[in-house]
């Protein structure tokens, strides 16, 4: 399984690496044109992930951003999963309007921070089980080169190519 995460705070970074670390391979994005960036290129190298961890408040372009230029990629590409890759988002924010916006948009759940490992690892062993269990014919489409970026235009050019306080012990 392979798990994109991404988060820009290094404490909520660390504790997410170390624990998705241990159940599966996976990138990590600062950013979210980064993590865009990411999610573009390992679908055209045919090495898609089977999971992203999106943190909402991101420099560069937010979570909602991000979700939904991932979600215009997976359409303009066919990708032929129900659901697309499940996206869960990462919030610490107190108002839950942006996260309900983010579950309308197509996230399948949410996790608070301070993240809980064990939560983490609950949502790492559903979607791996949903990984395991997909019917052989329900793959990935193909993608095509990146048509659109964060800002919707056409790229000029696409390359493919311990704990702290507030944080359970692992």
């Amino acid at each position: 399984m392979r798990v994109l995460i991404v988060e820009d705070d290094p404490t909520t970074g660390h504790l997410m690496k170390y624990v998705v670390g241990r159940h599966a391979e996976y990138d990590h994005a600062v950013d979210g044109e980064e993590a865009f960036d990411k999610f573009c290129d390992a679908f055209e190298a045919n090495e898609p992930f089977d999971l992203v961890f999106l943190d909402l408040m991101l420099p560069v372009a937010d979570g909602q951003e991000v979700l939904q230029a991932i979600r215009a990629y997976e359409e303009q590409n066919g990708i032929i999963q129900t659901e697309g890759v499940p996206v869960v988002i990462t919030s610490a924010l107190e108002d839950n309007s942006e996260v309900y916006q983010a579950m309308a948009a197509g996230a399948i759940d949410y996790l608070m921070k301070p993240v809980k490992t064990e939560k983490l690892i609950e949502l790492l062993q559903r979607v791996e089980r949903s990984v395991v269990s997909k019917p052989p014919g329900e793959t990935l489409a193909s993608p095509s080169t990146n048509e659109f970026t964060m800002s919707g235009e056409k790229p000029k050019t696409k390359t493919p190519g311990a704990p702290t306080e507030g944080y359970e012990e692992f």
